[in-house]
Order: structure tokens, then sequence, then C-alpha cells
């Protein structure tokens, strides 16, 4: 994410920690006014990612504004998530559940590229990946090519072969690119079912349990306003709804650190360090909205200890809730260095509670639920993972 960012400006659940959130009052002032005493307290507790917002039904839209895309059977988002292939993933699977894997080197660029897929089909050939010479080629929207084209207009010989693959650091494109794909499809059939009616035999599979298909887990608030500038530098929303308040919980413009310290140092802990922090980001036409409830939204951004508390564990008292992580396809674990510094644990934690089946319907049209949804193995293997490490 590093290159778009520069080019565009135990089962016990952990206790959270108490951060000062505002400078606080001298001591001996603090020592001789109780009612300053009890604010800061007060401060300390009070948590600033907290939402509290009801649900939403599912998207019923069916006005789709300048929708200059047609289907493409080619773009992966339709052969890996719309239409695929059963026989080609019940084969994956089981090789996935057998630990067997065809190994493979490939190269491309000038670069040797190992690949393992899963499966032991001897007949089976892996095709070397395609090289892109810069955002163009890629199969995005048409709202978002622009943006990407003056964002990242052409590729190194390096992110030719890698960006096929993974996206690599254009990790906040793919996202929000799955986003808008994900959200436009469900409008579309909306419109085609409407314009119908009750006859119709169009029964379209375009939906999750739940609303959010993407999870970005991050190490610091600071890492997350990165993300957050480089999505509102890809999609130029019209308005965003509670910037000032994700800008005065998130952003700290405090210089921690000289110029001698190394700048990969400086990057992961200049600004805001914090550790503990979720928030939902949901979109809508023209509309970024943060601090959205985790199943209003379409993006969630967490650290490993924030959605940990977030999720619970069965020692709480209140109920543990992982059912908004049921339905997310694609998971961008960004800086893993530093997250395995901080505690992995968290993050197997995280990835224990993906993809499984809720608990509760939450509003969910199961009508209209992909199929690979509703087989728990293939669910849990079917969606998107990409981690990037300093």
């Amino acid at each position: 994410m590093q290159s778009l960012a520069k080019d565009s400006a135990s089962n016990a659940a952990p206790k959270a920690k108490r951060r000062k959130l505002d400078h606080q009052p001298p001591e001996d002032e603090v020592s001789s006014n109780p009612k300053v005493e009890k604010e800061s307290e007060d401060d300390e507790e009070r948590d600033v990612d907290l939402v509290e917002e009801p649900e939403e039904e599912p998207v019923n839209e069916v006005d789709l504004e300048d929708d200059e895309d047609d289907d493409d059977a080619t773009d992966p988002f339709e052969t890996h998530f719309v239409n695929p292939d059963g026989a080609e993933y019940n084969t994956r699977l089981k090789g996935i559940q057998s630990n067997l894997y065809q190994p493979k080197q490939l190269e491309k660029n000038g670069w040797r590229i190992l690949r393992g897929t899963p499966g032991q089909d001897s007949d089976q050939t892996i095709q070397p990946p395609e090289t892109l010479p810069g955002t163009s080629s890629l199969k995005l929207k048409h709202r978002l090519v622009e943006t990407a084209n003056n964002l990242r207009p052409t590729f190194d010989r390096l992110e030719q072969v890698l960006y096929p693959i993974t996206f690599g650091r254009m990790a906040c494109l793919h996202a929000v690119n799955h986003v808008f794909k994900t959200r436009d499809r469900v409008i579309k059939n909306n419109a085609k079912l409407s314009k119908e009616g009750e006859t119709t035999n169009f029964e379209p599979r375009d939906q999750g349990f739940t609303r959010p298909k993407v999870l970005m887990v991050l190490p610091t608030r600071e890492a997350a306003v990165k993300v957050v500038n480089m999505i509102c530098a890809i999609c130029k929303p019209d308005q965003q709804e509670n910037r000032k308040r994700f800008d005065d919980s998130y952003i700290d413009r405090e210089a921690k650190f000289s110029s001698d310290k190394p700048a990969d140092f400086r990057d992961l802990f200049e600004g805001n360090d914090d550790d503990m922090f979720r928030i939902g980001i949901k979109f809508t036409r023209k509309t970024i909205k943060y601090f959205a409830q985790f199943y209003n939204s379409d993006i969630l951004l967490a650290s490993p200890l924030g959605l940990r508390m977030a999720i619970g564990s069965e020692e709480d008292k209140k109920k543990m809730d992982f059912d908004f992580l049921s339905s997310v396809e694609v998971v961008i674990v960004d800086h893993a260095d530093a997250l395995l510094n901080q505690n992995w644990e968290h993050v197997e934690y995280i990835f224990e509670h993906l993809n499984r089946q809720p608990r509760e319907a939450h509003g969910c049209d199961f009508s209209r639920v992909r199929e690979w949804y509703l087989k728990k193995a293939l669910a849990r293997k079917i969606g998107r993972g990409m981690g990037l490490s300093g």
C-alpha cells in the first residue's frame, strides 16, 4: 500500500487498555479539584470507537446511476465470487483438507515465482501470471479507472508480476473495487426483480449473510488513518460523514521522533500508535460514513486487540458476537511483522471466528445468499487473504 500512498499524498479476552484521550491538568490541580479528577477518569474509560445505531435492512436500492460496467466473464470477481467453478473448488478444497499442494516454479520479468496450488491433479497445468503494464489493465469499476490511472499509471517490472496475483500494495484499491462491485451487483439485480415482478423466474445469488465484505487488520490508529486517506483518494466522495470525529480520535500530529530514526520505524510508530481500535466504514453513492455500526458497514478496520475485544469471549458477561465476520470475502493483514510483535494470538483468534455461519439472521434474505456460503467448509476457504509485511 505504500506505493499508492506515495503517489496520492487464550480464550479469555484481554482487558482493554485505558487510553488518556485529552491533555491532563497538572497533578496539583487535579488533586485539589475532585470534579476535574472525576472528569479525567471518565475520559480514560470512554470508548471513542463506540457506535450505537440499529442494524439496517439489506440494500434495497434499484437505481444504479452512471453504471457503465458490463459483466465480464474474465473478471476475477465473476470467476471467483459470482460464478465459481464448483468442480474446481471441490478439487481445491480436498487438496487443502489433505494438505496436498502441487508446487510450481515460474519465471516472469526476470523474477522467480513459487506457487503452490491445492490438489494433486497430474493433468493440471499452472499458467504463469499475466503481466499487466498498469492499472488500466485491471478489472476495475468504471468509476475507479480514471483515479487509479492518475494515482499509479504504470507498474514496475516486479509490480507487473505481483499485482495480477494479489494487487500487492494496492490493497486499498482492491478493497474498494470489491465493495463497489458487490454493491452494484445487488442493486442491479434489485432493479431486474422489481421490473419483472412476482412472476419472474430470476433468482439471483448475490449476497452473503451480513454486509461487511472487507476486513483490514492494522497495527495502529495511524495505519488506519493512512488507509482511510488512500480510500478517499481512490473513490473521491462528495461527503464524509463523521470525518471530524475520525480525525479527532485517530490523528496525532505531534512529532515523536527525530529524523535520525529509520524511515520504516517512523512509518510504523509516528502519529497515533494506539493499538486498540475498531471502526466500520459504509459506502453509499456519494458518501463515506465512518463509525458505522459493524452490520451496516462494508469495510472493517481494526487492530487485533480491538477486534478481539469486540468479539468477546465465553468468559465475558455479554454475549459473544462474531456474526459480522460471517461474510467477509477479502482480508488484508497489513504490517504483519508489527502485529507479530504485539500479540499474534489475537490475529489467530480473529481468523478462528472468520466466515462462520451466523447465529442470528440479521435480516438476511437467504434466498439470495450465494450457495457456497451455505457450505461451511467451502465458505471458510473461498475468501481472499493477503498479508503485507514491512
